[in-house]
């Protein structure tokens, strides 16, 4: 007789730590009971945070509360970005250009007139720049 039949516990449990290795298949009821419990405290759990979150988020939506003044959006000092800089140049290029182009008093008490360019070119090129003496 060998040594492992001859010393035969009482429990199967001991009788398997003496064999070396476990001789009974494992209880799939109790197995099967508890993921069903966890797959369904699960559940519950998820359920559970959505309408804490609704909850909150309807508290939170019918309270009157004065937005921190940091959290208003502010338009930012200038000079800012161009939302379509070829317009915006074209626009002043446009500007510009009737700008130099017109006749006007700049001050009329001292007799101070703009006129085009090209008229001014005329003159000078006519009568000469001035020099001293």
């Amino acid at each position: 007789m060998s040594n492992h039949q001859a010393a035969a516990p009482s429990s199967g449990h001991a009788a398997a730590v003496a064999a070396g290795y476990e001789k009974e298949d494992p209880k799939v009821k109790p197995i099967l009971i508890f993921t069903i419990l966890l797959v369904l405290a699960n559940v519950a759990t998820f359920y559970a945070m959505i309408w804490t979150n609704n909850a909150f988020t309807a508290a939170e939506a019918s309270k009157d509360v004065v937005a921190h003044p940091l959290a208003v959006v502010a338009e930012p000092p200038a000079p800012r970005l161009q939302a379509v800089p070829s317009a915006e140049w074209n626009a002043f290029k446009t500007e510009q250009q009737t700008a130099i182009g017109v006749y006007r008093w700049l001050d009329r008490t001292n007799g101070v007139v703009q006129i085009p360019v090209e008229r001014a070119l005329e003159i000078v090129s006519e009568r000469g720049l001035p020099h001293r003496k």
